[in-house]
């Protein structure tokens, strides 16, 4: 199974070259994510998806992680459809720790390979350093 996690800008670190942890952090009970085979089976694209019912907690252009589940540490999956969005979930049962840990490992051997930018022209393609240039702190 594959989840989408919506990134903010912001969390890019740009003298390390990655997002930081609180791009997949719990909040509250979970960390929240998308089911990418739901948003599939109802004919959509993730970016529009994302567009439309996440548009209060992204920026523009859109970026996320494409991500499988294998990649967690032990978790469980918690169906949290939301009133806009029936493709909502939680991964619940993971540390914040464990999940810092993971994130950043994934970053150390793929570097920015799994994560993506909503392009107005193309649609989702693969996020690039060039795309990088203008996120994240200072």
């Amino acid at each position: 199974m594959r989840y989408i996690r919506i990134l903010r800008h912001q969390h890019w670190e740009k003298q390390k070259g990655r997002f930081d942890y609180r791009s997949f952090k719990k909040l509250g009970d979970g960390i929240s994510v998308i089911d990418k085979q739901c948003v599939e089976q109802k004919g959509g694209d993730i970016c529009k998806h994302i567009a439309t019912h996440y548009r209060t907690v992204t920026s523009d252009p859109i970026i996320f992680w494409d991500f499988d589940q294998k990649t967690l540490p032990a978790h469980q999956i918690k169906s949290t459809p939301m009133p806009a969005d029936e493709c909502h979930c939680d991964l619940v049962e993971i540390s914040n720790e464990a999940a810092k840990k993971m994130f950043y490992e994934y970053q150390r051997k793929n570097g920015i390979n799994g994560f993506y930018i909503c392009d107005k022209s193309e649609g989702p393609r693969s996020l690039t350093l060039d795309d990088t240039a203008n996120l994240g702190s200072f």
